[in-house]
């Protein structure tokens, strides 16, 4: 990496950022500095209309906020907006970066990070505009598919699970769709046993 500051601050060509967002994230760390990321809230600005999914996402990502939300609800879908955060240089070197692969590189960065227990927080302010277009890489590219989502949080929920689980290798799956049954058998790739 050839920065030489202490800080990395993430964002998108396309997107706008507010003009206290990094002043006030490197705050947060400075006074904070048992976190390694600090996040926001977004300002969504759609493309086009009938963007409702995305929408409900937005609503739903600048609903967690705290440290303990983001772990929480880490694998229910990624928790952060990769554009609105800014870290410490020294997760990078200690944790890896982003991972060129088959699954979304932000969402399995947050998630091993998270894994090796890097707090996170997210201001309470907007402190992007994040602008919705269908040249995204999250519509066209391949490693951005539902099915790669469920399965980097497979992989990341079968270590959690190793370590927390005390019945492993048993997991009971709460979900009757054949979506759910269909996505609780790829914990067997990790030989757990899901019923």
């Amino acid at each position: 990496m050839q920065s030489k500051g202490k800080y990395i601050a993430r964002m998108d060509a396309d997107d706008w950022s507010f003009p206290t967002r990094l002043k006030e994230q490197v705050a947060f760390l400075e006074q904070n500095q048992e976190y390694g990321v600090v996040s926001g809230m977004v300002k969504y600005v759609p493309h086009r209309e009938n963007t409702e999914d995305f929408t409900r996402f937005v609503e739903w990502v600048n609903s967690v906020k705290n440290a303990e939300d983001i772990f929480k609800r880490r694998f229910i879908e990624s928790p952060i907006v990769n554009p609105t955060v800014l870290w410490c240089k020294e997760l990078g070197a200690k944790y890896g970066l982003y991972l060129k692969g088959d699954s979304p590189e932000d969402y399995e960065m947050w998630l091993r990070w998270l894994h090796n227990g890097v707090k996170i927080h997210k201001l309470e302010t907007e402190v992007l505009e994040w602008y919705d277009s269908d040249i995204r890489l999250t519509r066209t590219k391949e490693s951005y598919s539902d099915e790669a989502f469920y399965k980097i949080k497979t992989e990341y929920l079968a270590k959690w699970l190793v370590k927390h689980n005390p019945y492993h290798p048993k997991v009971v799956v709460w979900g009757a769709s054949k979506i759910s049954r269909k996505h609780a058998l790829l914990l067997k790739n990790y030989e757990l046993d899901p019923n």
